[in-house]
């Protein structure tokens, strides 16, 4: 230590190659979205698949003599025959159906008393005027 500062510096190496780097650097970008792709593809090439095995499988599981629920959906059979469900149940599940669905702020509030903290806030308030 001789009492003076030296000051180390970063500095590029002479030798290096910028045009290696931005290549390097375009090349990961595009290899990114190629990545992606093949992804894509291969899920989409999946689903066919998948779908095709459930139609398969839709088909050969079918008999040539739908069972009471089949007939009911198709609304070849009656209540009459007792084969399937009237009119009036489809109604009522249908509806039920579409009450569960709606969310929760579309639904009727029950009608509920007030609390006591509500009811001293308002009697405080009808007091202070």
């Amino acid at each position: 230590m001789d009492g003076f500062l030296e000051l180390i510096t970063s500095r590029a190496q002479p030798d290096l190659d910028w045009n290696y780097a931005l290549v390097t650097l375009v090349f990961r970008f595009f290899a990114v979205f190629v990545v992606l792709w093949l992804i894509q593809f291969a899920m989409w090439a999946s689903g066919r698949v998948i779908r095709w095995l459930e139609e398969d499988e839709s088909q050969s599981a079918s008999s040539p003599n739908p069972g009471p629920a089949a007939a009911a959906a198709s609304g070849s059979s009656s209540a009459s025959d007792g084969g399937g469900i009237d009119a009036a149940t489809i109604a009522v599940i249908g509806a039920a159906l579409e009450i569960e669905a709606q969310p929760e702020a579309a639904r009727v509030p029950e009608q509920r008393q007030p609390s006591a903290w509500a009811v001293a806030g308002r009697a405080k308030q009808h007091r202070s005027r």
